[in-house]
């Protein structure tokens, strides 16, 4: 039980804050932003731009929606599981899983209710994105930093 009390709440942090911020960016991208028609930030860095993604990274493999929520709840169960098993210590590995979990739950959001993904940030020399997949992304980073310099 002790483990819930002091590590679980980071998770927890982790995963609302971020799952939060994705669905409000995503909600005001669709109501405020327009296809076609670009909001320029930092000119020629940063823009936003409303783009549909009815596949998965870079747009490959459209139309497949279903594959996609297996993987995402595959993902989320996954994380689940090796949490409540292995109880990690290290509050960086808790906070890179409630990030791919946030980002997981957040895409699968709006797979379900719009049958595509909303990215919305243009760095122009990257495909356009939104923040579950930077969460994801940002993620998985950490874990891997943590597995390079973990001693074993």
């Amino acid at each position: 039980m002790k483990f819930f009390r002091k590590k679980w709440p980071i998770f927890t942090l982790t995963l609302t804050i971020v799952l939060f911020a994705d669905q409000i960016t995503k909600a005001l991208a669709r109501a405020k932003l327009v296809p076609e028609k670009s909001l320029t930030l930092i000119k020629g860095i940063l823009s936003l731009d409303i783009v549909k993604n009815a596949g998965s990274a870079f747009g490959l493999l459209k139309g497949n929606i279903f594959l996609f929520q297996v993987i995402a709840l595959t993902i989320i169960i996954a994380v689940l599981l090796y949490l409540l098993v292995y109880r990690p210590a290290s509050m960086l590995i808790r906070i890179a899983l409630g990030l791919i979990v946030a980002g997981s739950i957040g895409n699968f959001i709006d797979r379900a209710f719009f049958k595509q993904v909303t990215d919305f940030i243009n760095l122009h020399y990257w495909p356009v994105f939104n923040v579950a997949d930077s969460s994801v992304v940002v993620g998985t980073v950490l874990l891997f930093v943590k597995g390079l310099f973990s001693r074993k």
